[in-house]
């Protein structure tokens, strides 16, 4: 009768080989533990901001290397297009946090500044490109009140905002609009990763 192994058997067969390096492993660690500072850093309340140079005197050489990359990417990664105009909050901790990790203060600051100001350009022409959408439909809108007044005999009254019509149009706008804004924003992106 044959014997029939179990697929921890046959796990254990299979990975007999495989090494393990501690070092990558230590390193993956710490980078891991950049990421989550940052994001501690940038969303946890009463935050102190001395927390992130203290941190960081705790390592040397290559693990204060990676632990930067970790934090690093995270502040990069969290620069993004805003839904509203309450983004300068976030925007000045990651300022912050990246003028920590780097000696080019000056530069992150004046890189920091323009995203800034391209955030205001964005939604200034959000609301532009939304106002647009709607006097483009309004004419559409009015047609669709009167055919629900004349089949309910009373004057109905629609917002864009409650027309699925409108909303896919309007989808599709943000869309292309946000498109063109990301492409710039990954430039200037990767403009201040060649700063730090």
């Amino acid at each position: 009768m044959a014997f029939i192994k179990s697929a921890l058997e046959i796990a254990m067969e299979r990975t007999k080989d495989v090494k393990v390096d501690p070092e990558a492993i230590k390193l993956d660690k710490l980078l891991k533990e950049g990421r989550k500072f940052a994001s501690e850093y940038l969303f946890t309340v009463n935050f102190e901001k001395d927390d992130l140079g203290t941190k960081l005197n705790n390592y040397s050489g290559e693990s204060k290397k990676v632990f930067t990359e970790g934090l690093v990417k995270t502040f990069l990664s969290n620069i993004i297009l805003p839904k509203n105009d309450s983004f300068e909050e976030l925007l000045q901790k990651i300022e912050s946090g990246l003028c920590d990790t780097s000696k080019n203060r000056k530069d992150i600051t004046a890189m920091i500044e323009q995203i800034k100001q391209f955030y205001i350009q964005y939604l200034e022409n959000r609301k532009q490109l939304i106002e647009a959408v709607k006097q483009q439909f309004a004419p559409k809108l009015m047609q669709k009140q009167q055919e629900m007044a004349a089949q309910y005999g009373h004057e109905v009254t629609l917002s864009p905002e409650q027309d699925p019509e409108f909303i896919e149009i309007l989808k599709a706008n943000l869309l292309k609009m946000e498109t063109q804004y990301n492409k710039s924003l990954l430039g200037a992106k990767e403009e201040l990763g060649k700063i730090l």
